[in-house]
């Protein structure tokens, strides 16, 4: 004879607490008591064997109970190193992670981004991220969270940022939705640097282009093919030709038709042979249609992303005719 209640249980995926466990145990122990103790007690009470059956389920419930609390006692400890680990990767990440709000309150923000904003996370939550950044990037900000909430779709902008100690920093925002309406998914990255060398890279332009202006001879830069890719603005006075009309043509353009098979054999020198350098001499054509004696210094470049050459024109017909 089998007592209610006692035959093995199905293990369901969230198992009952233990304390309410036995709260139902005991529950169903009174009940079971009262229902039994006409008949089914003393029926079991005379019988030896019937004893022996009901002291063997209680040992297997018993069995039962313990490796239903081990069991529970293994997946919580799972669920405690899988949530390390995930806490571990959310606040160490290599760029900032942000929950911003519609009006951008951050409401959540890993220790990365505290530590890319150097603003204490206590004082951080809650705060509009748009009145941490540079005013005229509060626009972009709003712009980008419009789009994203009213289309549903990521965006991006770049923000820049006064830090506390008075330096600039620069950053690059990635939104995406979120699971609800009301807040967003924010990455943060840091690109000053990148921002850094973006500069230097204009300046050193810049400083290129008024070098190659201010000087008299013609600066021409052409590719590998020989197609001009940059020239002074003093080709215009030379030439009679503004930049625009001069950039994009091959160097053997303006060359006298009787000098381009000689100037071919150079530019082959030069950029297939990589010769270093060479100083020569052809006629030119300027915009009319008139040809002029020039000298031509040619030097082969190469650097990370192409090679080319660099020639240096002089006007030197005052010189033939004396």
């Amino acid at each position: 004879m089998t007592i209610p209640g006692m035959a093995k249980k199905h293990q369901t995926n969230k198992p009952t607490p233990s304390a309410e466990l036995r709260q139902q145990a005991e529950a169903r122990l009174h009940q079971n008591k009262l229902s039994t103790q006409n008949s089914a007690l003393s029926t079991v009470l005379s019988s030896p064997e019937e004893m022996m059956r009901l002291i063997h389920e209680l040992e297997v419930h018993h069995v039962e109970l313990e490796l239903q609390q081990e069991e529970l006692a293994s997946q919580k400890i799972e669920l405690e190193k899988s949530l390390g680990k995930y806490t571990e990767l959310y606040e160490f990440a290599p760029v900032g992670y942000l929950t911003l709000g519609r009006n951008s309150n951050i409401l959540q923000a890993n220790l990365t981004a505290t530590r890319l904003l150097d603003i204490d996370r206590t004082l951080l939550l809650g705060m509009p991220f748009k009145k941490i950044v540079a005013a005229e990037a509060s626009q972009l900000i709003d712009a980008m969270l419009e789009h994203l909430f009213t289309k549903r779709e990521p965006g991006s902008c770049e923000v820049k940022l006064q830090a506390s100690d008075h330096t600039v920093r620069f950053f690059r925002l990635e939104a995406a939705v979120s699971d609800t309406e009301y807040a967003c998914r924010i990455i943060l990255s840091d690109i000053t640097a990148q921002k850094v060398a973006e500069e230097c890279l204009r300046k050193a332009e810049r400083k290129f282009r008024s070098i190659t202006e201010q000087i008299e001879e013609v600066v021409v830069v052409t590719d590998d093919k020989g197609v001009i890719s940059t020239v002074s603005l003093v080709a215009e006075t030379m030439f009679g030709l503004s930049r625009e009309e001069v950039v994009g043509h091959s160097f053997i353009d303006f060359m006298a038709d009787d000098d381009i098979p000689a100037a071919l054999e150079v530019l082959h020198d030069t950029l297939l042979c990589k010769k270093a350098k060479q100083v020569v001499e052809f006629k030119l054509k300027r915009k009319n249609g008139s040809l002029f004696d020039a000298a031509l210094h040619l030097q082969y470049y190469q650097d990370a992303d192409e090679i080319g050459c660099i020639c240096l024109i002089w006007d030197i017909t005052e010189q033939k005719k004396n």
